[in-house]
């Protein structure tokens, strides 16, 4: 499903920051990546995703080389992406957070309102639908982030330190989240 073959990336005279990985994630695994500050993890996510593009090496996504890749959007579809600081619209609510890239890819209402029920009932926050990010802790914050991550369906999840700036119970919470998900 995810090979990268011999990947380094550089930026600029700087030493890589990543330096010729080799790695296989096949279907269904489920993969933490760990690594000292600065290791380059976030770096593997984002050559993922495009927004980075090797050095040298290259990647496969689902059987196409990402070099090969014009439609980054189409591309970046098929990832959801969980970031440690959530990225949640301030001006939306928890449920148009979690509405809007259904509603950008031009999902029916009745089909968007569906999965979105769906997904707040798998984060445990459907009484907080119509919340604003601002009155949300930070697990809970984080819990949208990961529902709107779901919502297209991506063919992958990637978390990128998803519990960084969470209390030790809603670090635990998420993980059993991501294992629910998983399984």
């Amino acid at each position: 499903m995810i090979i990268y073959q011999n990947v380094t990336k550089q930026f600029g005279d700087n030493p890589p920051s990543v330096e010729d990985i080799s790695f296989t994630i096949e279907p269904g695994e489920f993969i933490f990546l760990t690594g000292h500050s600065g290791s380059g993890k976030t770096t593997l996510l984002k050559l993922l995703t495009k927004e980075y593009v090797p050095t040298e090496g290259d990647i496969e996504f689902l059987g196409t080389p990402l070099s090969k890749v014009r439609k980054v959007h189409d591309h970046r579809r098929q990832i959801g992406v969980v970031f440690q600081d959530y990225r949640l619209l301030p001006e939306l609510n928890v449920w148009e957070n979690i509405a809007l890239a259904l509603q950008i890819i031009g999902k029916p209402q009745k089909v968007i309102e569906e999965r979105v029920t769906e997904l707040l009932e798998l984060v445990q926050l459907v009484d907080k639908a119509y919340h604003f990010p601002a009155e949300l802790s930070g697990g809970e914050a984080q819990r949208v982030g990961i529902a709107r991550a779901l919502a297209t369906a991506p063919n992958v999840l990637l978390a990128d330190e998803p519990t960084g700036n969470l209390d030790p119970d809603s670090t635990m919470m998420i993980a059993k989240l991501f294992d629910k998900i998983h399984k």
